[in-house]
């Protein structure tokens, strides 16, 4: 009788543990649940490592999410400064072509070669 109830209390006991980490995965990332996770920390310290854990992991998401922000933010500055180049040097083209070609009508105008243009 004595083994039966040591082992039905050892279950039981493995039970609550499981229960405890079901509780901590699927409630740890909501606020409203914090009292709730934080007795269950209190409670099991596998469970207090796995939420340090947990949160150095966070962390480490959000720093990355910031650095691809800003290599995202680099890179669209870097693409409008060679558009902004590209279309300089277009406006620029188009400029000298229409005074090379103002400079030879005028003087073919003044050879009176116009006309063949």
């Amino acid at each position: 009788m004595i083994t039966y109830l040591k082992r039905c209390s050892r279950i039981l006991m493995q039970r609550a543990l499981l229960e405890e980490w079901s509780l901590f995965f699927k409630y740890a990332p909501d606020p409203k649940y914090r009292g709730l996770i934080n007795s269950v920390i209190n409670k099991n310290k596998g469970i207090g490592m796995a939420a340090k854990v947990l949160m150095e992991i966070s962390k480490d998401e959000h720093e990355r999410a910031r650095l691809r922000s800003r290599r995202m933010a680099e890179t669209d500055r870097i693409s409008d400064l060679l558009t902004a180049e590209a279309r300089g040097e277009a406006k620029g083209r188009a400029e000298i072509l229409a005074l090379l070609h103002n400079k030879i009508f005028s003087r073919l105008s003044s050879y009176g070669l116009a006309s063949f243009l």
